[in-house]
């Protein structure tokens, strides 16, 4: 956002000095970092620093989306390859990772497969639902979810995102860009902070506790979201505290069920 050494470190003392007041030990990762995040928006006047970059990988991921549909077309059994082709999107992250290869995700994750594989359950749960909410992540990454959305045609299917910028996570201009809405009902958090918190809607909360599968993309998501009966996560490992948890590597990509809890 700048590259004024001063200015860089007028927002560092501002973000200290507010996470020394902040009960760091009972927040998660997600919910510091939007603090720290939001502060260098405010100091430099630029609530949505992000905003080109997203426009670059939405476009990015559309060009790729027959490629991607290529791929799923030659699986056999197309919506657990949809969910790996969805789970490699989400190395589209510009707030942990500074080089992307998306190619290599993809190939990483079609020939690995996941390190955590609750699809049996999923498909369990499946069986008996009516409504399924999807908590996407990134832009760019979102154009992945299409293909998962495409193989639950059957469902009532609500797809949400942020409910204002936050790094690159996905929004609702994202969302109607890529064409989400011709797939899902698009609904936001109704909350611009990182993963799923106190702060989000009424609307949305309604959606979750209605949902008879959620399945909740990426790691911040992970981090706020507790235990649920109905509660998937689908992320890559993106740093080693994470990976710690689920109990895998790095870069391992997981869908891991809450219920199991």
């Amino acid at each position: 956002m700048t590259d004024d050494i001063h200015v860089q470190k007028d927002i560092l003392d501002e973000a200290m000095a507010a996470l020394l007041k902040m009960p760091v030990f009972e927040l998660s990762p997600a919910e510091l970092s939007t603090r720290a995040i939001k502060i260098a928006c405010e100091m430099l006047d630029d609530p949505d620093p992000y905003y080109q970059a997203k426009k670059k990988y939405n476009a990015i991921a559309l060009e790729m989306e027959p490629h991607l549909g290529q791929i799923l077309e030659e699986q056999e059994h197309p919506l657990f390859a949809a969910l790996l082709l969805s789970v490699a999107g989400n190395i589209i992250d510009l707030g942990i990772l500074e080089h992307i290869d998306i190619d290599q995700a993809i190939l990483r994750v079609l020939e690995n497969g996941l390190a955590v594989n609750d699809y049996p359950t999923l498909l369990r749960l499946l069986d008996d639902a009516e409504q399924v909410l999807i908590i996407g992540d990134n832009a760019g990454e979102i154009v992945f979810d299409k293909l998962l959305l495409k193989q639950l045609t059957s469902y009532e299917v609500f797809y949400a995102v942020r409910g204002g910028p936050i790094i690159n996570d996905a929004c609702l201009e994202d969302a109607l860009e890529v064409g989400i809405d011709q797939l899902a009902k698009v609904i936001t958090t109704g909350s611009d902070r990182l993963g799923i918190t106190a702060d989000c809607s009424p609307e949305f909360w309604l959606c979750f506790e209605e949902a008879d599968v959620i399945i909740a993309k990426g790691q911040a998501n992970f981090e706020t979201l507790q235990p649920h009966p109905r509660l998937f996560n689908l992320l890559t490992c993106k740093c080693d505290l994470v990976a710690s948890e689920l109990g895998v590597c790095l870069n391992d990509s997981v869908l891991y069920f809450q219920g199991r809890l």
